[in-house]
């Protein structure tokens, strides 16, 4: 892997990357501040957006790294989780609620009401009623999805939100 820093967004050289066009990934190894995972296995938040411009670049569309100094010493690759084959997706619900253990469902997403499914992504849209219907603080997530085999398959599981209160005035 390389770096190309002369353009506003960091880019990075990765032969036959085989990514879609948007796409999550960590670097492990290297050492730029803000690029390089600090965990190992990374965590969610080591997880950063990038764009396949080409079948061997990268970019890493929030760092700028301008002025960094080009990386070629072949140590740093990137990981990242298989993109999931959403194809034949009949139904989809994400359920939000307070603790994992919890019961109660304070809110209820469903396919084309607040989730769609599109190629390569799962879209979450949730109104202003459903959100304004969470308490602030952490919630938790998961997302199930049904196949048109019938197959149900939880694909997010427990994933932690934090929810802050509106700030817009």
């Amino acid at each position: 892997m390389a770096m190309d820093s002369r353009h506003d967004n960091v880019r990075l050289v990765v032969p036959g990357h085989g990514l879609p066009t948007h796409w999550r990934v960590a670097v492990i190894g290297g050492m730029f501040p803000g690029l390089t995972a600090r965990n190992r296995p990374p965590r969610q938040d080591d997880f950063l957006e990038c764009l396949a411009l080409d079948a061997d670049t990268l970019e890493i569309t929030n760092i700028n790294g301008m002025g960094w100094p080009p990386y070629s010493a072949g140590t740093a690759v990137i990981q990242y989780g298989p993109p999931l084959d959403l194809s034949g997706v009949a139904a989809a619900r994400m359920q939000f609620r307070q603790a994992v253990t919890s019961d109660v469902v304070l809110a209820e997403l469903t396919l084309n009401s607040g989730l769609s499914v599109t190629d390569g992504a799962v879209d979450v849209i949730a109104s202003a009623s459903v959100t304004a219907g969470l308490p602030a603080g952490p919630v938790f997530a998961s997302l199930e999805l049904t196949y048109a085999d019938g197959t149900v398959r939880t694909v997010l599981s427990n994933m932690r939100i934090d929810v802050v209160e509106d700030v817009t005035r």
